[in-house]
């Protein structure tokens, strides 16, 4: 093998795993790809509601968001709605999908998705 053959097979094998980014979980449930965690909603969900958990935002909609949930082998749907979804995983953790949905500090009305995962 070459030097440049060496140097080629290298930058090829770490682009592979450069791409291959192990996918965030949160008590055990896999944070929908994509998704941007959002500290605000996170703090008031640990401050205000008292409960472990975080927010993220999406702006695919509800239905492409529960579809993937749907899909994950150790989640249960408790309600699906056009606007909304609630899956639970056990006795403690839950999984709700909301848009739109209101900002609880602010009282605006957000028409993203969010993703919001707690465990009581």
């Amino acid at each position: 093998m070459t030097g440049k053959t060496a140097i080629f097979l290298f930058i090829a094998i770490f682009a592979v795993l450069a791409g291959t980014v192990a996918a965030e979980e949160l008590f055990g449930i896999e944070v929908y790809p994509g998704a941007k965690a959002d500290p605000e909603t996170t703090k008031f969900l640990q401050e205000n509601l008292k409960v472990n958990g975080a927010a993220f935002r999406t702006n695919d909609p509800v239905e492409k968001v529960t579809d993937f949930y749907k899909n994950q082998p150790n989640l249960k749907a408790i309600g699906i709605l056009d606007e909304s979804a609630v899956f639970k995983k056990g006795d403690s953790v839950e999984l709700t999908i909301q848009n739109p949905w209101r900002d609880m500090k602010t009282s605006r009305t957000n028409n993203d998705t969010l993703i919001s995962i707690v465990s009581q």
